[in-house]
């Protein structure tokens, strides 16, 4: 019999020692197994040249679980694996650069509209089917979406988008420049992580993440232009400079409007001047447009709709679904006044609060949505938010049916489980609240 505090074959090391050093090397084990999983999911998710939504979904699952076997074992990676991890992930990024989009075309209408910007036209007053526009063509007009609507991304964006057109109107050009405004924000994470005194590691929970891989490099969404500019305003904010942040802030409210709801973070008197300005510069080379300058916004709101929480649950008891809208948008502002000037959380619980709210009320939630979620889950860990927009692509199987027949028919067994981590996350702030306050009373006078 050997000593129970000895281990056979191990030296004659002692027990706890032996389980201390075994412990230590699990996670490199995981990363491991994860990596290749990684590696080949992504690789596979670029060749694709077709959608199909098992062998997707499949390869897609698979980076997804290689990513959360990485973000388990972060605390223990050494130095050189961390690096090996950015250059996968940079790597990953630029191999999707080059591969056709597959989930989405609105790249080809933002670098149309910087197209049609470049050429002294105005692409919110005349629509991509003008007969105007006919000699600006490229060759892959066809594939832009909507072609009946003039533009609909605020100015800064389309700003954006006339640079990349003038330097060289090429999709693949025009996703290389998202990919490397991608990479910009990963640095301001990992700049805002130092100045907070948090472990930059923690970066690499957005930077590998398939989704930004995915919707960013692969499909060209330019979320990373709106995700880089609100960013860095949250970093010149955590600075106290001040009028820095403003400028940033009013840059990512002209490139998503939507990034509105997150004003309560820069309260100071020079914050709406800012914006008001800032607005005032960028729309007035497109003023030419007039009525038709939120056209298309307008018509969004209106009519678009599309894996929705609330909005589809709101559908089956009100039939007006305009009055539907206005009513989740007052609910909307009521829960805006309540967590800004009632509860008032941290100031990183509240913008991850804000924006997980604004995609329950609204009628439409694309799979990169979610983006406007991850970078703040960095610094706010929301283990059912980041689990929900893991999940959002699983929504792309519409694309089956819609390519097939060319109708658009949503899975609702898929929203119900794509929206099931923030439903029982709810229920169980809801029912740790109702037991505080039970016992509160209880031992109360």
């Amino acid at each position: 019999m050997f000593p129970v505090d000895h281990v056979p074959g191990f030296g004659g090391i002692d027990r706890e020692t032996w389980l201390q050093r075994s412990a230590n090397t699990l996670p490199a084990y995981g990363v491991i197994f994860a990596l290749p999983l990684y590696l080949f999911s992504l690789i596979f998710l670029g060749r694709m040249t077709g959608f199909s939504y098992l062998p997707f979904v499949t390869a897609y699952l698979g980076a997804l679980a290689a990513y959360f076997i990485i973000l388990a074992n972060l605390p223990q990676l050494s130095h050189r694996t961390l690096i090996l991890l950015l250059l996968i992930g940079t790597g990953a990024r630029f191999f999707l650069v080059f591969q056709k989009p597959l989930l989405s075309d609105d790249l080809y209408r933002c670098l149309w509209e910087g197209i049609v910007t470049l050429n002294g036209k105005n692409p919110y007053r005349l629509a991509p089917a003008a007969p105007e526009l006919e000699s600006l063509r490229p060759v892959w007009h066809h594939l832009i979406n909507h072609a009946a609507y003039p533009a609909i991304y605020p100015p800064l964006t389309t700003l954006f988008n006339t640079m990349v057109a003038w330097i060289y109107p090429n999709p693949f050009f025009y996703k290389g420049c998202l990919s490397l405004a991608d990479l910009l924000l990963t640095l301001i994470i990992g700049l805002r992580l130092r100045f907070l005194h948090k472990p930059r590691r923690d970066l690499l929970l957005y930077f590998l993440h398939p989704l930004p891989i995915l919707e960013i490099s692969g499909n060209g969404h330019h979320e990373a232009l709106v995700l880089l500019t609100a960013m860095t305003a949250f970093y010149f904010l955590d600075r106290r400079k001040l009028t820095a942040a403003a400028a940033w802030f009013a840059g990512a409210i002209l490139s998503k409007y939507f990034f509105l709801v997150l004003i309560s973070e820069f309260r100071n008197r020079r914050t709406p001047l800012i914006i008001l300005l800032s607005s005032v510069l960028l729309f007035a080379p497109f003023l030419s447009a007039r009525g038709k300058l939120f056209f298309s916004l307008g018509a969004y709101l209106e009519n678009w709709e599309f894996n929705a929480s609330l909005y589809r649950l709101g559908t089956l008891l009100i039939s007006d679904h305009q009055h539907l809208r206005l009513l989740l948008a007052l609910s909307y502002l009521i829960f805006w006044l309540h967590l800004n000037f009632k509860v008032k959380p941290t100031s990183s619980q509240r913008p991850v609060m804000l924006l997980t709210g604004l995609l329950l009320v609204s009628p439409t939630v694309h799979p990169w949505y979610g983006l406007w979620l991850l970078p703040f889950l960095v610094f706010y860990r929301y283990q059912a938010g980041l689990l929900f927009i893991s999940l959002l692509p699983l929504s792309y199987i519409v694309l089956e049916n819609f390519l097939a027949t060319g109708l658009w028919r949503e899975n609702y067994w898929i929203t119900a489980l794509l929206y099931s981590p923030l439903l029982f996350a709810n229920m169980q702030a809801t029912l740790t609240a109702f037991v505080r306050y039970a016992g509160q009373k209880k031992s109360g006078p």
